[in-house]
């Protein structure tokens, strides 16, 4: 899905055209639209921290959409408010935990040691490689994912044939509904269940490098503090 956003930043502002989910790293499509609209070198900071914004708010506006999908699957079939509230707990349960935590400040550090960091040239290549190998990680883990789903899929479909085929049409209405309810719980739970382990991936990566991040400006500047007293 094609996007148009316009971000907003101290300076100005940039209207650009982002394809959802991105396929590369945030500060990859940062520096493509840097190059594109020949933004100044001081508007980086900027940019960057509004299409972080953006995509965390593409993100949260994904997970909302899955989490109702799921809850309507179940209430299509059956209003039972006990069912509504399980899924509600559920999904609660197992996202609300992984928001992000860390402060203003956390992020406004982060940023200036990643821009030293990618400025200096240094750790440019391997920084990349490491926002790539994350990339691919998720994308793993969503086809991963889409793969169990249809694997269940399938599954109840066999399921219920066998079931039909055993009874020769002696199964009443009532319990082919409560079958057909059953499955689709079980595929609501798959579906949030994936959500929380996205997410959960998701969020560890940011930990990960962020401290990865800041380690190497230490052992950057740490280097340089030495060459410079011999």
């Amino acid at each position: 899905m094609t996007v148009v956003a316009e971000f907003k930043y101290k300076n100005g502002a940039v209207t650009a055209s982002i394809e959802l989910p991105i396929s590369e790293s945030i500060s990859e499509l940062s520096h493509h639209i840097i190059e594109e609209e020949n933004l100044q070198p001081y508007e980086e900071d900027d940019l960057l921290n509004a299409l972080e914004d953006f995509i965390q708010f593409k993100k949260e506006n994904l997970n909302d959409k899955l989490s109702n999908e799921a809850l309507n699957l179940t209430l299509c079939i059956n209003n039972d408010e006990d069912i509504i509230r399980y899924w509600e707990k559920q999904f609660k349960e197992e996202t609300v935990s992984y928001g992000d935590k860390s402060g203003s400040s956390d992020s406004e550090l982060f940023s200036t040691a990643y821009h030293k960091l990618v400025h200096s040239g240094i750790a440019l290549d391997t920084m990349l490689q490491v926002e790539q190998s994350y990339a691919h990680d998720v994308v793993n883990m969503i086809q991963q994912r889409d793969d169990q789903i249809e694997k269940l899929t399938k599954q109840q479909e066999e399921s219920l044939n066998k079931k039909l085929e055993t009874h020769q049409g002696s199964l009443s209405s009532e319990e082919i509904n409560n079958l057909d309810q059953m499955y689709i719980e079980q595929q609501s739970f798959t579906l949030v269940k994936w959500i929380s382990k996205i997410d959960t991936l998701k969020e560890t990566q940011r930990r990960e490098y962020r401290d990865w991040v800041m380690k190497l400006l230490e052992e950057h500047q740490r280097t340089i503090t030495l060459q410079s007293s011999l």
